[in-house]
């Protein structure tokens, strides 16, 4: 008698097999696609950063206060985002009043430092007040900020947010994380 097909023992074998299988795989390709979105938020920021140096360093720009030493500026992601920043890790939307580049002078040339926050699902993710040199390292990881580590630079931004903790950067604040702000530029 001619048998074709596979005997039960068999099949659950396999199936055995392949449910190890999966044990040792899942956890890395969950691993890896975090490892993946922090690359992108990474990404995101040095582009953010690029985006600011363009508009400081701009012959053309004449509208943006160059910051003394101690001085400041900050430019919100909604007044640099020329439509490269709108596709976030997680398919969503970065906080276009929370997320910025402050800049600082220090000596003859200017420091970038950028946040960039997304929030997914109520929680907030991204980058925190990382220079460019410091998203270059390998070692740089995504932060997840509590609700009062989230500032927003236009003062009505908490309210349409829902947001009753953080912190909002009134239009007439002076300082701003230990230096003189002396422009402020959003959307």
């Amino acid at each position: 008698m001619n048998k074709k097909g596979f005997t039960l023992v068999e099949l659950l074998g396999v199936m055995v097999l392949l449910s190890v299988l999966m044990m040792i795989a899942i956890p890395g390709i969950s691993n890896l696609v975090k490892k993946n979105k922090d690359k992108v938020y990474v990404q995101d920021a040095k582009k953010l950063i690029s985006l600011a140096e363009y508009k400081v360093k701009s012959s053309q720009n004449k509208y943006i206060k160059k910051p003394k030493t101690d001085e400041c500026i900050i430019l919100t992601l909604g007044y640099l985002n020329d439509g490269t920043l709108d596709t976030t890790p997680n398919n969503d939307e970065y906080l276009k009043d929370a997320s910025y580049v402050m800049v600082t002078n220090i000596g003859s040339d200017y420091q970038y430092y950028v946040t960039l926050i997304e929030k997914y699902k109520g929680v907030y993710k991204g980058i925190d007040n990382a220079t460019l040199d410091q998203l270059k390292s390998r070692t740089y990881e995504t932060k997840v900020f509590k609700d009062d580590e989230v500032f927003y630079i236009n003062s009505g931004a908490k309210e349409a947010s829902g947001n009753t903790s953080g912190g909002v950067i009134p239009n007439r604040s002076r300082e701003f994380k230990g230096k003189k702000i002396v422009g402020k530029y959003k959307d």
